[in-house]
């Protein structure tokens, strides 16, 4: 899936990565960062401590979806006060 959507994007063109579910959004990340055609906007440190990690690692809760449009759940996971993780991509 990645491999497609760097085949079928041009440099420069952003992509986020949004969930309240960590592991699936860590994956998804992850897989972005492995490939050779993307770069993450924030930098990538290896910490041990999940509270540094959300720190460094991920886009704050201050930090608006650069769409600019909240999704439904986005929007119930907000209202709960539950986390958030958002990744934002840049193709190289």
């Amino acid at each position: 899936l990645v491999q497609s959507i760097a085949d079928l994007t041009e440099p420069g063109c952003e992509v986020f990565l949004q969930s309240d579910i960590f592991g699936v959004v860590a994956e998804m990340r992850d897989m972005f960062r492995q490939h050779s055609a993307f770069q993450d906007t924030r930098k990538s440190w290896a910490v041990e401590d999940e509270e540094e990690w959300e720190q460094w690692e991920w886009m704050t809760q201050d930090d608006p979806n650069p769409t600019g449009i909240k999704t439904e759940r986005e929007i119930s996971v907000e209202n709960r006060d539950l986390p958030l993780w958002r990744a934002l991509l840049i193709r190289k």
